[in-house]
């Protein structure tokens, strides 16, 4: 609706006239509509936030089509396309939806959510945590053989963590015959009973882990967290919005200036190396890691 063809024409035929305009908007009703007059929010802190985002986006177009490593073919296009939506889905989501004062777990790598150094058999969610606050884990194994927990300190503007807090992971916990399980993230673990990390006063997040043998056809765990003191009430304001969108900024300027990742030499993986608890980035303080490529 919008062009004079369609719904302004001078012939009329019973929306021109009696809505106002040649646009089909409803005169000066449908511009109210839609934020008119003296803009708004144009050119407040939330406005000009708002447009780094989006003006970041579209740089991006640019960084993945023209980078040295890009490739000429329809496959690695579509692939950098989707590649930009995905590290701006985890970034709203974390950083935009994210409340740490009452949080639940979203999803940032799966099957079908892949960027940075993802696995194709694992799941991974996020939560933002206030280290101040108490928090319930619960949980139901599914068909995971390992799963897992990590809390992770440091900054809280969007960059990476700079280290591990605490982790637990299905060693530690005792699960019942339907494979359910819980813990606490406390910053005083001796008040309650049972598996707890304690929360250092840098805690900013936390990120699960669960791996399968088939990520097509396994159940994946069921995670949930619980502030045991939430809030009583909600609001969200223009800063908070400001906030986070500067922070998922951060995050995607980040991701982007460690992409593409180095293959180094191709079909040969280097040796496995142990987490640090000073480290960048959300790596498994439980796990080692060995990278490698592959030519076929």
């Amino acid at each position: 609706m919008g062009d004079d063809d369609d719904t302004g024409d001078d012939e009329g035929d019973g929306v021109g006239d009696d809505t106002g305009d040649s646009d089909g908007n409803g005169g000066d009703g449908g511009d109210e509509s839609r934020g008119g007059g003296d803009g708004g929010a144009r050119g407040t802190e939330v406005s000009e936030a708002f447009g780094a985002l989006v003006d970041e986006l579209r740089s991006l177009e640019g960084f993945v089509l023209d980078h040295p490593a890009a490739l000429d073919d329809d496959q690695y296009r579509a692939e950098a396309y989707r590649w930009i939506f995905s590290i701006l889905q985890v970034g709203l989501d974390c950083f935009v939806w994210g409340d740490a004062a009452n949080p639940r777990f979203v999803d940032i790598v799966g099957p079908y959510k892949k960027w940075g150094g993802d696995n194709a058999d694992a799941f991974y969610e996020f939560a933002p945590l206030d280290p101040t606050r108490t928090y319930r884990v619960t949980g139901r194994r599914g068909d995971a053989v390992y799963l897992s927990l990590t809390v992770y300190g440091g900054p809280d503007d969007g960059r990476y963590s700079e280290r591990i807090v605490g982790s637990i992971n299905d060693r530690d916990l005792t699960f019942d015959p339907d494979g359910a399980f819980a813990f606490w993230l406390t910053p005083d673990p001796s008040t309650f009973d049972g598996p707890a990390i304690r929360l250092e006063p840098d805690a900013v997040c936390a990120i699960t882990r669960d791996y399968v043998a088939d990520a097509s056809s396994s159940h994946r765990v069921e995670w949930r967290i619980e502030a045991i003191d939430p809030p009583p009430t909600w609001r969200n304001t223009t800063a908070d919005v400001a906030l986070g969108f500067r922070r998922a900024l951060t995050w995607i300027r980040d991701q982007a200036a460690i992409t593409p990742l180095g293959l180094g030499e191709p079909n040969t993986v280097d040796a496995p190396y142990p987490v640090p608890t000073a480290t960048f980035g959300w790596a498994a303080g439980d796990a080692a890691y060995a990278m490698g490529s592959f030519a076929l």
